[in-house]
């Protein structure tokens, strides 16, 4: 089976949904919002009006990740409007083996 390549956008959503669980001190499932995607990731202003919108390449950009994401089963919806979702095992398997090379990779780099 051909190795599953992940984008730095794909592997940076799945690292971060498992962070904001530690944040909140284990407590429920790896999450994320879409708009911490686009504030922390892309540094995009925060909207000031619900009409603002993002620039679309970052839509598209996003929204493609996470579809991705979505079709190899790794994170679910949990609202219609799709602003919010989770991890799911397979999601959380892989988000800590990304981290796990991650600490491993800066571990090297201060040797």
């Amino acid at each position: 089976m051909a190795k599953e390549r992940l984008s730095r956008l794909q592997k940076w959503i799945l690292c971060r949904a498992v962070e904001n669980l530690r944040k909140d001190k284990g407590r429920g499932r790896p999450f994320i919002y879409r708009d911490d995607i686009y504030l922390d990731f892309f540094k995009c202003p925060l909207k000031k009006h619900p009409h603002d919108r993002y620039p679309s390449k970052v839509a598209v950009t996003i929204a493609r990740s996470l579809k991705r994401l979505e079709e190899r089963s790794w994170i679910k919806y949990v609202h219609k409007q799709k602003e919010f979702f989770w991890l799911t095992d397979e999601g959380w398997e892989k988000a800590n083996s990304l981290m796990l090379i991650k600490d491993i990779n800066n571990k090297k780099s201060r040797e």
